[in-house]
């Protein structure tokens, strides 16, 4: 681990890319419950190319799909 991401740990608790993951999966998950725009469209907007990478990563770091969330958020 270089000092400035070690840095970066020592201030929040978490490294770099995971502090970044942790912002694209909150706006995406504004974005799910907040519009009903395409979830290939919020991929793109919160930093994914692919819609498809989006959806595995949202997965594994909310335990449910964006349309399963998006779904459940609508309730």
């Amino acid at each position: 681990m270089d000092m400035a991401t070690a840095w970066f740990k020592k201030i929040t608790g978490v490294t770099p890319s995971a502090y970044i993951l942790e912002l694209r999966m909150k706006a995406a998950k504004l974005l799910l419950r907040g519009t009903s725009r395409p979830i290939s469209s919020i991929s793109e907007e919160v930093g994914y190319e692919y819609a498809a990478s989006f959806s595995r990563l949202f997965t594994r770091y909310e335990g449910m799909s964006p349309q399963s969330y998006r779904k459940l958020a609508q309730r």
